[in-house]
């Protein structure tokens, strides 16, 4: 009976569970448009406990939430940078045709958490149940 024991706890020690396979949790992506105030897509996506916020990216696309999304990876603490959601991408726009002196204008895509905005990029972002991811392509200026 020992051995039987013995061997049942070696077997349960050396079989981990994956945390992927821990769980899952799921969170609302709700990509936009700012400047027509239209919601371009949202959807609910469930993903393994843990997950970032290119993880949520990957499920929408599987979910055909989404079609497909872009990244710049600046590597080192800077990480990943989303350019692109279905071939909408950021753009740097020449400075010379606004009315006010600006150093730098163009769009990204601003990313929210719960209608906050993140303090963290997509890449360290952690998916907690019931989260609203949110990114809304916009325009933004730097002035001079």
């Amino acid at each position: 009976m020992t051995k039987r024991l013995f061997v049942l706890a070696a077997i349960a020690a050396s079989t981990t569970i994956p945390a992927q396979a821990a769980g899952s949790v799921t969170v609302t992506l709700d990509v936009s448009i700012a400047d027509d105030g239209v919601d371009h897509a949202v959807c609910d996506v469930a993903v393994p406990t843990g997950s970032d916020g290119f993880n949520v990216l990957d499920a929408a696309v599987a979910a055909g939430c989404i079609d497909s999304y872009d990244a710049i990876d600046f590597g080192g603490a800077y990480g990943r940078f989303l350019t692109c959601i279905d071939e909408i991408c950021g753009q740097d726009a020449p400075t010379w045709a606004l009315p006010v002196p600006v150093a730098y204008v163009g769009t990204t895509w601003n990313f929210t958490i719960d209608d906050a905005y993140a303090s963290v990029g997509l890449e360290t972002y952690v998916a907690h149940a019931g989260d609203e991811l949110g990114l809304t392509y916009a325009t933004y200026a730097f002035t001079a």
